[in-house]
């Protein structure tokens, strides 16, 4: 557990009066930190709002609430935030609250394997040598193999490997910004090299001028690695330490000046100050895009298919801090009617999740309780039971509409509907299992 949104954000908005002024406001703010480990985490920003938006980001992170006590108590404490504001004193309180409640739940056995969890409510299931790979990227030490190729075949994952970036930008937060284009190969052949560029500058927050495009176009290599050199020093000349540019399915059907502009871009990365500030990802790519970088200055990561193998680990994992439960009772919530196309990684982690969000809540509520109020395997299966289907895939827009949509679009817009559908029920979902431990909780009430 950690503070929600709102908690974090007025948290930082009351902290920033506080240290605007000070001329060595990092050191004062990480005075409980300095000389650790979790200190040199944080960036150094010359805007006092960033940095302590950051730093606070960082503190609530999942590394901070491992520590005991946890980073924001020592905060806390070490600046006597508590007696300053009755809000301060609120949060104090709160802080403390997620404490004992972290800690009692670290009491009860590990629910997931450290290789194999995401983050608190989904798992990530079959991806231990990607998972390495994307966090050495995060170390110094990277500038070394600044470039990461993810390649795999059909229906392997590749692409939900953006999902596992999201997450660790999250725990890291302040650390590194994404920027993540995916290739429409219906409009390949009419992309160019600045119309790239210009998706690249306005993720940024920017724009492309004119003047910042190169004139000269007769000499092809010398445009293309004139204008990647033009998007590398944008990024690298922005207040965040690292900026990620991830491409996703740049393959086949590409224009020839593309082609160039991506292999310069992969050719600059390596080089001087671009190595320290910057990461290149590619899912899926062509391996000629990395024509001219030397072997050593990339890292390969081949993905396979997820197998029944994987899962049932998983889903064993998921059950080992409830022993009642028998992975054989909740196979058919996570086998039964799997899709065997691009939805079915997406799929298994949805249900995955939602089973985790329900055994982590029961054996919080069994820490609790007599072990015999409830039958948790009855109790589980009666949730997983009552869950909704997600409806089929289709879109509500007018058939004529749909039809002049490309490919990409189509499968954009159905992604991001599916994505709103199974947000939905996972809300009403935790709804549920909130109302049911409020519920046996209040019945024990004298």
């Amino acid at each position: 557990m950690e503070l929600n949104y709102d908690e974090e954000a007025m948290l930082a908005s009351m902290l920033i009066p506080r240290f605007t002024g000070e001329t060595q406001f990092r050191e004062i703010f990480l005075g409980p930190f300095l000389g650790t480990p979790f200190a040199e985490r944080v960036p150094f920003y010359s805007k006092i709002g960033l940095f302590v938006r950051t730093a606070v980001r960082q503190c609530n992170g999942k590394a901070g609430w491992q520590t005991d006590p946890s980073a924001l108590r020592q905060l806390f404490d070490w600046h006597d935030l508590a007696n300053e504001s009755q809000d301060l004193a609120k949060l104090d309180a709160r802080i403390r609250g997620i404490e004992a409640e972290n800690k009692q739940l670290r009491s009860t056995p590990s629910i997931l394997e450290p290789e194999t969890i995401i983050n608190e409510t989904a798992p990530f299931v079959n991806r231990s040598q990607f998972r390495s790979a994307v966090q050495e990227l995060t170390e110094p030490s990277a500038s070394q193999k600044p470039i990461l190729l993810v390649e795999g075949g059909t229906l392997t994952g590749k692409t939900y490997s953006v999902e596992y970036i999201d997450h660790l930008k999250s725990v890291n937060g302040g650390l590194f910004n994404t920027y993540v284009r995916t290739f429409d190969s219906d409009q390949g052949l009419s992309t160019t090299p600045e119309d790239l560029a210009r998706e690249l500058f306005m993720l940024m927050g920017q724009q492309l001028e004119p003047d910042g495009i190169p004139s000269d176009k007769t000499n092809l290599k010398k445009y293309v690695r004139d204008l990647a050199m033009r998007v590398l020093s944008e990024a690298a000349q922005r207040e965040e330490p690292q900026h990620w540019i991830i491409l996703d399915n740049y393959s086949g059907n590409l224009r020839e000046d593309t082609r160039e502009f991506l292999k310069a871009l992969s050719e600059e990365v390596t080089n001087g100050v671009f190595a320290i500030r910057c990461r290149l990802i590619f899912l899926g790519a062509d391996r000629d895009l990395l024509s001219l970088v030397r072997t050593t200055k990339y890292r390969e990561e081949s993905v396979t298919r997820c197998s029944r193998r994987d899962i049932e680990k998983t889903l064993r994992e998921i059950l080992l801090s409830t022993p009642a439960v028998q992975p054989a009772a909740v196979d058919m919530f996570v086998f039964d009617k799997l899709p065997d196309d691009v939805w079915r990684m997406w799929e298994i982690n949805r249900r995955l999740g939602l089973l985790l969000q329900a055994v982590r809540s029961l054996a919080a509520l069994e820490v609790r309780i007599s072990p015999d109020t409830f039958d948790v395997q009855t109790v589980l299966m009666g949730f997983l039971a009552k869950l909704p289907e997600l409806p089929p895939t289709t879109l509500d827009e007018p058939e004529a509409e749909i039809q002049m949509l490309t490919a990409y679009e189509k499968e954009a817009k159905i992604r991001n509907k599916r994505k709103r559908e199974a947000e939905s029920i996972k809300r009403g979902f935790i709804q549920e299992l909130e109302k049911f431990q409020n519920d046996i909780l209040d019945s024990r009430e004298p």
